[in-house]
């Protein structure tokens, strides 16, 4: 499942670089938010607590502002 996120979140990526409705935008960054919060997770369950931290930075960076609580929830 992992391998399915990373290479669906890759594909709507590299569409970003052609010229797509605004709405379509709003539409990768909400489905980035949940791939990475999901691949996060599934990081953190499986002990890969670097890996955690690597996936959560792009939502930061994206305008996505996940609050401390919720890192704090998925780590513990």
């Amino acid at each position: 499942m992992n391998n399915a996120i990373k290479i669906v979140l890759a594909i709507l990526f590299f569409l970003c670089l052609a010229d797509m409705p605004y709405g379509f935008y709003q539409f990768v960054r909400f489905a980035g938010l949940i791939g990475f919060a999901v691949l996060a997770y599934q990081a953190n369950q499986q002990g890969r607590q670097t890996e955690m931290m690597a996936i959560t930075a792009p939502t930061q960076k994206a305008g996505f502002r996940v609050p401390k609580t919720v890192l704090w929830l998925i780590k513990h």
